[in-house]
């Protein structure tokens, strides 16, 4: 992405390092002590630690990509036409989502069949005999792995074309409360902050936080978290009409307040954190009122519920809104004031970010099954499987691109 002559370096190296904070979750996800269990397994070996690295990557790491998706969308769309933008789209996304859900994520339901089901075979016979079976009914047994995001981009971007064509005034009123968000101060970000516990409180209230939905077999969102990943994506959007990537005084407001940042999200991340692992059982994640809504109960009785709970669940959700918020202000100035030059290791692991995004996933889920219930320490586990899954989905990356016309869509 470029600015004249220069590069948005730091922007480049957030989107590749939100990427590794994805590859290191779900390395981790299998030794979390309260989080495993939503992985597509466990491990009998793990660890509160991986709990509170797991909490600030779940955190930030897919509302800020999307995020960044939508200022990088705004810019290629203006720069490209909107012709050229939607062929570039469908081509780049169109592809890695059929390649993701049909081959990549076949792998997943692999080595899961292989822990949970204990199957024998091999690869090649699950998935032609089992993956691609149809006795579910068409592509009923593909999975969506980590290709949500895809899917999900793509449904934000046809939305912003359609408010972009059909209603500008909506996409110009992101942009002034976008500019009141990046000058505003203190005021700005207690306004966004509210506005995602709001969001996340909600959302939270009427679905639950951990359950997905959607449509089958793959086009599913996080129930608790997609109004706030879409919020975050418009964000994005109203940054760029904000001019935030051509007045250089809106970064340097940020950067010259990166210590501040950082405090204030060590102050939100550790309140946020030992709140949720202390009363993790205790009222933290009770999901009463969204089991009561979803069986027809009316909202009396889940706001009579929600008062019994002491309100718990929204004050895990207040204090997630303003540790997203203060991650997402100390993320842009660390790297706008550190990391805006060129440096090799970041220049590369953003140019394949996107192939590492799509490839990881299998190869941490491989070293989780054949890790499992060994003597190795949990932690080293847990570097193992990051190691393997950063290394080999980087390397196959890099490989793919070389091939012509695979580097239009890595």
């Amino acid at each position: 992405m470029e600015r004249t002559k220069d590069r948005f370096y730091y922007l480049d190296y957030l989107r590749g390092f939100m990427v590794l904070l994805v590859v290191l979750d779900h390395a981790m996800h299998a030794y979390s002590q309260h989080y495993a269990d939503y992985w597509f397994m466990s491990d009998v070996d793990r660890s509160v630690f991986i709990d509170v690295l797991h909490m600030q990557n779940d955190v930030i790491m897919m509302p800020f990509l999307l995020a960044l998706a939508g200022l990088f969308t705004m810019h290629s769309l203006t720069r490209r036409g909107l012709m050229s933008f939607i062929k570039e789209r469908v081509l780049r996304l169109g592809t890695a989502f059929v390649f993701g859900v049909s081959v990549v994520a076949g792998f997943l339901a692999y080595n899961r069949a292989v822990f949970k089901e204990g199957y024998l075979g091999g690869f090649l016979n699950f998935y032609l005999d089992t993956y691609w079976s149809f006795e579910k009914g068409p592509f009923g047994n593909f999975i969506m792995g980590s290709f949500w995001f895809i899917y999900y981009l793509a449904l934000l971007t046809v939305v912003l074309l359609i408010l972009r064509a059909a209603l500008p005034w909506v996409v110009r009123l992101l942009g002034k409360f976008m500019t009141f968000v990046l000058t505003g101060g203190v005021w700005g970000y207690v306004t966004l902050g509210i506005l995602s516990a709001i969001i996340l409180g909600a959302s939270d209230f009427v679905w639950g936080a951990p359950w997905w939905f959607g449509f089958k077999p793959v086009f599913f969102v996080r129930r608790a978290r997609f109004l706030m990943e879409g919020l975050y994506f418009f964000l994005g959007v109203g940054a760029f009409v904000a001019g935030a990537l051509r007045d250089p005084t809106l970064l340097k407001r940020l950067t010259d307040q990166w210590g501040a940042w950082v405090l204030v999200t060590l102050v939100t991340g550790g309140a946020y954190t030992w709140f949720s692992l202390t009363y993790f059982y205790d009222g933290a994640y009770t999901h009463d009122t969204a089991i009561i809504l979803a069986r027809g109960g009316s909202l009396g009785d889940a706001l009579e519920v929600a008062k019994e709970t002491s309100l718990m669940p929204l004050l895990r959700t207040t204090l997630l809104g303003f540790y997203m918020t203060s991650l997402s202000g100390m993320y842009l100035a660390v790297f706008g004031k550190f990391l805006n030059t060129p440096k090799p290791f970041w220049m590369a692991l953003a140019a394949s970010s996107f192939g590492i995004y799509i490839f990881h996933e299998p190869f941490a889920l491989w070293v989780h099954v054949h890790l499992f219930a060994t003597e190795v320490p949990t932690l080293l586990k847990f570097v193992l499987s990051a190691g393997v899954s950063l290394g080999a989905s980087w390397a196959l990356t890099v490989l793919l691109k070389k091939i012509k016309g695979v580097d239009r869509v890595l």
